[in-house]
């Protein structure tokens, strides 16, 4: 009994570190954080190139299909230039 009581004393008065769970952890927060971020990044970039591509192959479909039309409107957009006539005038002094 006496030595159960001295062990316990001896328990008692030695100094306690403070635990730092944040120490401890097998994984940080912070690269949790970071790993999650990294995820987004990826399927954003891959979401990104697939709608570029979307985006090139709806220009692409709408250029071929103007170009390959024939030209309209061919008076509309030729731009003529104005003549002006050459009057005769002799002057007199």
């Amino acid at each position: 009994m006496v030595a159960i009581t001295v062990l316990c004393s001896l328990n008692a008065c030695r100094s306690k570190t403070p635990w730092n769970p944040y120490l401890s952890a097998k994984e940080k927060p912070s690269d949790k954080q970071r790993k999650v971020e990294n995820k987004q990044i990826v399927s954003g970039t891959k979401a990104y190139k697939e709608l570029m591509k979307k985006n090139k192959k709806e220009i692409k479909d709408t250029n071929n299909l103007f170009f390959s039309k024939k030209q309209q409107y061919k008076r509309t957009t030729k731009i003529k230039k104005r003549k002006r006539k050459k009057r005769n005038e002799t002057w007199m002094l």
